[in-house]
């Protein structure tokens, strides 16, 4: 009588689970680090103004940064999608629209101090040069840059998920399944031993 599934499908879910959660560590991970490269690479300007050519068409964002241990800005304690009193304008000074920003937080190591960014707005540019001026005060410095593309990289980390939840399942079923059929066991034994 079978037992249900071999017990090295114990290893297949161990295996599945296993491979899931590496996948998406090693693709949050990546994220993170092309996160950092690329605000190393943001324009910067003051406390309260910053300036930025754009070469290429695309969203980009503005960013408060703080110095990790100061107290935030009023506008940084909002939650997501966040905007500030953030003033964008072109190079003939013409003013462009600033719409509400999700874009993710950064940390990030300058002159000695880490600091932290979090957008305040962000707004479609066609390439020229653009200044934003924040009407909050409280930041180390304005930031503006693009967020690195990530979609890829999440359908990479859901891939890692599903692996990862279908090696618990067949975990799961693997042990259900052979404990039934341990159960069925038990009852054939059973009722051959008191003749029914």
């Amino acid at each position: 009588m079978r037992l249900g599934p071999p017990s090295w499908w114990y290893l297949v879910g161990a295996g599945l689970w296993t491979v899931g959660l590496l996948l998406a560590y090693i693709v949050g991970y990546t994220v993170h680090t092309d996160r950092m490269d690329a605000a190393a690479g943001y324009a910067r300007g003051d406390a309260r103004a910053a300036e930025l050519k754009v070469e290429t068409a695309g969203t980009y964002v503005i960013w408060m940064e703080t110095k990790v241990g100061d107290p935030l800005p009023r506008v940084l304690r909002n939650p997501l999608p966040r905007l500030g009193e953030v003033r964008l304008t072109n190079a003939s000074g013409r003013t462009v629209r600033v719409r509400p920003s999700t874009a993710s937080d950064y940390r990030i190591t300058m002159d000695g101090a880490t600091r932290t960014g979090r957008a305040v707005g962000e707004a479609r540019l066609a390439p020229g040069t653009y200044r934003a001026r924040v009407g909050e005060r409280g930041a180390t410095a304005i930031a503006m840059g693009q967020e690195p593309e990530g979609k890829t990289r999440v359908g990479m980390v859901a891939l890692g998920g599903v692996l990862a939840l279908a090696g618990v399942a067949a975990w799961i079923v693997t042990g259900v399944l052979r404990r039934a059929g341990a159960n069925r066991l038990a009852r054939s034994i059973q009722a051959a031993r008191t003749g029914r």
